[in-house]
């Protein structure tokens, strides 16, 4: 059984179909579903993170779930663990 589920997007097709995946899951299994979106800032600032992070909201919220948006900075490191 799972009780947490993390899944990471880009805003790619395959991305938005993992979430979909993870989305049914969650739901089977009564997990809480954790979105992670990364993007670096700075070399893509051109890159519509808010629209790819509204589509996502908007397609977990139509499922009824409650979302709960968080922005964190960070530094860039080698080794994510």
């Amino acid at each position: 059984m799972f009780t947490n589920i993390l899944v990471a997007v880009d805003g790619s097709e395959i991305s938005i179909k993992t979430l979909e995946t993870a989305l049914t899951e969650a739901k089977v299994w009564n997990a809480q579903l954790n979105v992670v979106y990364v993007l670096e800032t700075g070399l893509f600032d051109d890159i519509p993170a808010d629209e790819t992070m509204e589509y996502i909201r908007n397609m977990l919220e139509q499922q009824g779930l409650n979302v709960f948006p968080m922005r964190k900075r960070g530094v860039k490191r080698k080794v994510l663990l």
